[in-house]
């Protein structure tokens, strides 16, 4: 948009006000003329435009002009004018013609006026009307610009909320993975070896228990670091007790339900499958963790009532703020190409109210 059109004449508004001024005094005016000829109140508030279409006044005031000629012919048919009189009478006459010719000479300014300024008045408005206008179409296209960087900035937040999310979760689900697969390894290994040399000698396992037991002391060591402030932080994230109020099942179904990924089954059942997958995988830490605390010879710790508690509330968390944004519709694509078509053929069914398609 050009800079220049949309600029305001504001040099322009100063003089017309003045123009404004001038006219409305001399209408203010008309009501003083009419009260120094007829001597009859107009009434303080009553424009030129009033006092013409009030007929009760201005039948007032010509019948006072009329009373005035009445006067005068009275005194002229019955021969009582004096040369004294006559000269009066002329006198107020004259002073009157004085007065109507002062009238009309600001009635003709008025209306010189008028003739003058109406136009560069409408003139003037209808600059100020097209620089409206033209501010209102910046004033449009601003909003479109903020309105594109909220967008932008919704989107940018979602980002952050959702990097925020993994970046919290990452490292603890890496570490729970890592410590039950080794401690599955080591187990079988430990296991096996005792089964293959039962009959030779207990030093033959020995590197097998000795490896199976430093792991048990780093999975039941009790700090910042350890394992099981991996699991509750893991727990904490899976239900949104973080920084940002945001479980890990919320990001992952705005993942799962992004357009153009491809994959089977309804929302409902993908991000239900993510919940399984997490949950069990929970399950199996805090068995890891039981065990090792029992190979070590700790003192046991309820760590079912704990699970439960854990796995209670992230069912919870799926069920009230998950659930009702996800979708039961079923997709299964079949990856038979279709003949005469570039696109994969796919299955749809959707599940019934209050009901969820978990797989086929």
């Amino acid at each position: 948009m050009n800079k220049n059109n949309t600029k305001l004449s504001t040099r322009a508004l100063p003089s017309f006000i003045d123009y404004f001024n001038g006219i409305y005094g001399f209408a203010t005016g008309i009501k003083d003329i009419m009260n120094m000829i007829f001597k009859t109140d107009t009434g303080g508030d009553l424009t030129l435009d009033e006092i013409l279409k009030n007929q009760q006044l201005l039948n007032d005031i010509s019948g006072k002009l009329d009373g005035v000629n009445g006067s005068l012919n009275d005194l002229i048919a019955q021969g009582n004018l004096n040369t004294e009189l006559s000269k009066e009478i002329l006198k107020i006459a004259n002073e009157q013609n004085q007065v109507l010719n002062d009238v009309n000479n600001k009635l003709d300014a008025i209306n010189t006026m008028l003739r003058v300024y109406l136009p560069k008045i409408t003139s003037m408005l209808s600059d100020v009307m097209k620089q409206n206008y033209a501010l209102s179409l910046q004033i449009e296209y601003l909003s479109k610009q903020l309105q594109e960087i909220s967008d932008k900035l919704d989107i940018i937040n979602v980002n952050v909320l959702i990097n925020s999310t993994l970046t919290e979760i990452t490292p603890a689900y890496q570490r729970i993975k890592y410590v039950n697969e080794k401690f599955e390894e080591l187990t079988f290994a430990t296991e096996t070896s005792s089964k293959v040399k039962k009959d030779g000698s207990p030093a033959d396992i020995l590197d097998e228990l000795t490896e199976l037991t430093e792991l048990a002391k780093s999975v039941t060591k009790n700090d910042v670091d350890g394992f099981e402030f991996y699991l509750n932080t893991f727990h904490d994230v899976m239900v949104g007790n973080n920084l940002f109020g945001r479980s890990a099942l919320k990001t992952a179904s705005e993942l799962i339900t992004k357009e153009n990924v491809k994959t089977s089954g309804s929302e409902v059942g993908n991000v239900y499958n993510f919940l399984i997958v997490l949950t069990a995988l929970q399950a199996k830490a805090f068995l890891t963790l039981t065990t090792c605390r029992k190979l070590l010879g700790l003192a046991d710790i309820d760590y079912t009532s704990i699970m439960n508690e854990h796995l209670n509330k992230e069912k919870e968390e799926f069920r009230v703020n998950i659930l009702p944004t996800l979708s039961n519709t079923f997709s299964n694509p079949n990856y038979a190409k279709v003949k005469g078509s570039d696109e994969d053929a796919k299955m749809i069914v959707e599940a019934k109210p209050g009901h969820a398609l978990i797989g086929v």
